[in-house]
């Protein structure tokens, strides 16, 4: 008995004696150094997204033609002295809302690539690493069995939005288009 409350005893100092050496270990640093002039130099290239946009689309996120075409509205601003880009899209059909989605995208330094969040309206959450440049962007995700790329292409004061989907089959993936729409910046 007398072993056993040593034993407990010697734990219980051991365990102190780490918590009160953890607690004097100096705060670590999340990072090395300073990247914010980089990441706002690599998200200066997303500029052109900045502004409202706006289009109609006949189709569903999942392809389906609708009977009554849904008004997208986007609208895109910089937060944080420009190190994250903000696109909030709000899609009305009969002035109901039907469609909402939130997304940014910033520069992850320590990755070396664009980044973004997307939540929808549904509760769905994406993360996918993009390709980006002063001409446009590119996604893509797994969804189960298959991928789902989705592209922005710029030219001049508009731009395309189209989405395709691929059953992943083997090397080489068969894109299909699943909805395009051209929005005008306003």
């Amino acid at each position: 008995m007398k072993r056993m409350m040593a034993t407990g005893l010697v734990l219980v100092l051991l365990l102190s004696l780490a918590v009160s050496l953890q607690a004097r270990k100096p705060a670590r640093k999340l990072q090395s150094r300073d990247v914010s002039a980089q990441v706002k130099d690599k998200m200066a290239v997303l500029g052109w997204l900045e502004g409202t946009w706006t289009g109609e689309t006949m189709m569903s996120r999942s392809g389906q033609k609708l009977a009554d075409a849904v008004a997208l509205t986007e609208t895109v601003h910089f937060e944080m002295d420009g190190m994250i880009l903000v696109l909030e899209s709000i899609g009305r059909q009969g002035g109901d809302v039907v469609q909402h989605t939130w997304t940014t995208i910033t520069w992850d330094a320590r990755r070396d690539s664009y980044r973004m969040t997307a939540v929808t309206d549904e509760g769905g959450l994406i993360q996918p690493q993009i390709n980006a440049d002063e001409r446009g962007m590119q996604w893509q995700m797994k969804m189960g069995n298959a991928r789902a790329k989705y592209t922005i292409e710029k030219d001049g004061n508009e731009r395309k939005d189209s989405s395709y989907v691929a059953e992943i089959t083997g090397e080489e993936l068969e894109w299909k288009p699943v909805f395009s729409l051209t929005l005008q910046q306003q």
